[in-house]
């Protein structure tokens, strides 16, 4: 029975996307570092572009993997996923040297200028620094762009 829904997906989907669904179907291709680091700054990647790509369907991400690019990154970026000028709401990460400095901005109704709530936490590694991040602003283990994180 299940191969018959999938079946008829597949046959569906032929329609619906551009380019070869049948490759698209039977990879399993784990996504490249530029496309990670794209998705754990905010960014989306529609179906489509998944199919082109060769990353869908996509197969769950370890939460350790992610955790570890996130800390590879931020040890060479001074600030991530931006600077504070740039008005993100939620969890930015400055490297300083030999510690890393989480702000958590919340900014009032009356939009980015105006700061409700501005908290600072310090960590002597990037990795508790880059776990912060992904528990407390993308909220994983759970779904990034509907890519399943698992622990």
């Amino acid at each position: 029975m299940f191969w018959l829904v999938l079946s008829g997906f597949y046959n569906l989907c032929q329609g619906w996307f551009p380019g070869p669904v049948s490759s698209a179907l039977n990879a399993k291709k784990i996504m490249d570092n530029d496309t990670l680091t794209y998705l754990l700054k905010g960014g989306h990647i529609n179906v489509p572009d998944r199919i082109a790509k060769g990353i869908w369907p996509h197969p769950p991400l370890k939460y350790k993997s992610v955790l570890e690019h996130l800390a590879r990154l931020i040890e060479v970026t001074e600030w991530f996923p931006c600077d504070l000028s740039s008005g993100k709401e939620g969890v930015v990460i400055q490297n300083i040297g030999k510690k890393f400095i989480c702000h958590t901005l919340n900014y009032s109704a009356f939009g980015a200028p105006v700061v409700s709530e501005k908290k600072q936490q310090e960590f002597k590694t990037s990795k508790k620094a880059a776990d912060f991040y992904l528990k407390w602003d993308l909220h994983l283990p759970g779904d990034l762009d509907s890519w399943k994180v698992i622990k």
